[in-house]
């Protein structure tokens, strides 16, 4: 009974194996698609036991060659430190030139960098024109950082309306986000971008929390406590 089930478990593992073993042999001969995707499994630890000296010894072979998504994650390892010394600047020119080749994930974080003013000065403008490109490229994080771009003004005209709109598509995204729930109910039951609708607004909160939102159940308190007609529970 022993040697069937290490038989049949070693049938399951030879194709994961077989393929480990033939992206490494193209890793080897300088594709850099391959140095990628070996470079990321050992950074990850998914398929490979994790060796962040092998990860980067891959992520840069294929840096090398401008691959988009090993600058991105070459970019990962400065910003966090992860085999590498932590460097924003470094982190932001890896970024860059990953978005640049138009990489989703690279567009975000470049995004962020500009936001926050990390390994390069502010600059609202840029932060919102990565955030859309992000967005545009299904980062939906992205299109919720647009939304408050638009709802305060920053980097761009000043359109609420706009950011309701983006913040009521996420909301109604599969798979559902319970914090893009919290967010559309919080604007709406406070009126925070020019429409006030106390009912639809409770209805996302409360909906946010039975999902298992810890803001929207801390919010859900608040307005019990002060007296609000919202019953709570989650």
């Amino acid at each position: 009974m022993k040697q069937i089930l290490f038989t049949m478990m070693l049938l399951f593992a030879y194709p994961c194996l077989a393929t480990q073993q033939d992206w490494i042999a193209q890793a080897e001969k300088g594709n850099p698609q391959a140095q990628y995707r070996i470079g990321k499994s050992y950074l990850v630890g998914d398929t490979i036991k994790k060796d962040i000296s092998k990860a980067l010894f891959w992520i840069e072979k294929a840096v090398a060659q401008q691959e988009p998504r090993a600058e991105y994650l070459l970019g990962l390892c400065y910003y966090k430190g992860e085999g590498k010394e932590k460097n924003d600047s470094l982190a932001y020119q890896n970024f860059k030139r990953s978005a640049l080749q138009g990489y989703p994930l690279a567009q975000y974080s470049l995004a962020l960098r500009y936001l926050r003013g990390e390994g390069t000065s502010k600059n609202q403008s840029r932060a919102f024109h990565w955030f859309r490109k992000a967005s545009e490229g299904g980062v939906m994080q992205a299109r919720y950082s647009m939304g408050v771009r638009l709802q305060k003004g920053e980097g761009v005209d000043k359109h609420p309306e706009l950011a309701l709109s983006l913040y009521r598509e996420l909301a109604l995204q599969t798979p559902h986000d319970p914090f893009f729930d919290y967010f559309l109910g919080y604007s709406l039951y406070y009126g925070t971008c020019g429409r006030q609708d106390r009912n639809e607004g409770s209805r996302h909160i409360q909906r946010a929390a039975i999902n298992g939102c810890i803001e929207a159940q801390s919010l859900l308190t608040q307005i019990r406590q002060k007296r609000e007609n919202v019953p709570v529970k989650f």
